[in-house]
């Protein structure tokens, strides 16, 4: 019997040492599930504080530099600003906060939101190189070339691209479909327009604006518009981007960046974005 009972004893401390070992693993894994939970509050917490500063120094340029008639030349005269090659820099602290934006009229437009319905006017001034479009969502794009000629009467070139990737005005041959891309893009969503080579329109006209619109199914839905061209493109966007970070970090790479584009050709009403056409004469 007594061997028996240490036997016993010995299997019992085992028992012990495991349930030991789980109560253990169990606490650990409790205090780290705690430990997880606190850094999220505190990062989501940083994060609304530093969105939350940035967006409000934004909104302080913008209130005045947010009309595009309004030259960045007088952000100088604002405190914490200055120029560093083309784009004017501003920099704040307060507390323990650091937040740098900066401001720039670009021919850039990257991931401007377009909502359904809208048009993006895209200014020439006579620009003769490529433009390369992209978006995001599935859509028509509704393309205005608008050029006058030599003796400056108005024109206007029509052509639509839809989701799928046809051309579909009129006919079915490239001389039916001015604006189609003349260099393949090689990419989903995305077209190139050669305007040096635009049928019908003549090195004595005057190119003035593209006017881009999107044309969508559904309700509340936008795209995501990218325009490139080449550096003689004129501006075509005002761009405001900051972001604010907490200066005992360190860290200004996982701050949230906040970005702002004010088209500088302005908005037009919707209705002159629609022209009627017809091949006979009109009496009203």
């Amino acid at each position: 019997m007594k061997y028996k009972g240490k036997k016993y004893r010995g299997q019992i401390l085992v028992v012990v040492v495991l349930v030991l070992l789980l109560l253990s693993i169990m606490v650990i894994s409790i205090v780290a599930v705690v430990t997880r939970d606190v850094e999220q509050s505190l990062s989501m917490h940083e994060y609304e504080i530093s969105y939350n500063t940035t967006e409000e120094k934004m909104l302080r340029i913008l209130d005045t530099y947010g009309d595009v008639d309004v030259p960045l030349i007088g952000l100088l005269e604002m405190e914490g600003c200055s120029l560093a090659g083309q784009q004017y820099i501003c920099s704040y602290q307060e507390d323990n906060l650091e937040t740098e934006v900066t401001v720039e009229d670009t021919n850039e437009v990257e991931n401007f939101e377009l909502g359904k319905d809208e048009t993006f006017k895209v200014i020439l001034n006579n620009y003769r190189g490529k433009l390369k479009i992209n978006w995001s969502a599935n859509m028509a794009l509704v393309m205005s070339l608008e050029y006058t000629d030599v003796s400056s009467e108005y024109k206007v070139l029509k052509d639509v691209h839809d989701e799928a990737g046809v051309f579909t005005m009129s006919g079915s041959g490239p001389q039916d479909h001015p604006l189609a891309f003349t260099v393949p893009a090689g990419e989903p969503q995305t077209i190139e327009i050669d305007l040096n080579t635009v049928p019908g329109i003549a090195l004595s006209d005057s190119l003035t604006y593209l006017k881009v619109k999107a044309a969508m199914k559904g309700d509340n839905i936008s795209t995501l518009l990218s325009i490139n061209g080449d550096a003689s493109l004129p501006s075509q966007v005002r761009k405001v981007e900051g972001y604010t970070y907490y200066s005992s970090l360190g860290a200004p790479s996982s701050a949230p960046i906040v970005i702002t584009q004010v088209p500088l050709a302005g908005k037009s009403p919707e209705i002159l974005n629609y022209v009627f056409y017809s091949d006979n004469v009109v009496t009203k």
